[in-house]
């Protein structure tokens, strides 16, 4: 068996973390958060004109299915983009 860590092992362990933290900035994930929901806005309006598009065309078209999954997964996209924000969100409120 493996030698248990001690308090002073754990102490030094919990400090790197810290420092960790301290060191990441959230101002920049912010940021890129801000831009990353920015691109799904302008991504939903663009397959929203496709679909519209190709629906006009009738519902045989071949392309309707992958548009749809298109939808499926951005819309998949935006609910893991808005879990992480309020994490962030989370993660800040408890630094402060």
């Amino acid at each position: 068996m493996g030698e248990s860590p001690d308090d002073d092992s754990i102490e030094d362990r919990v400090e790197s973390i810290e420092t960790e933290m301290s060191d990441i900035e959230f101002d920049k994930i912010e940021a890129r958060l801000d831009l990353i929901e920015t691109e799904q806005e302008q991504l939903r309006a663009d397959l929203d004109t496709v679909f519209e598009s190709v629906r006009a065309q009738g519902d045989e078209s071949p392309h309707i299915d992958s548009i749809q999954e298109l939808h499926t997964r951005l819309s998949g996209l935006e609910e893991n983009v808005s879990a992480l924000r309020r994490s962030l969100e989370e993660i800040v409120d408890q630094r402060e």
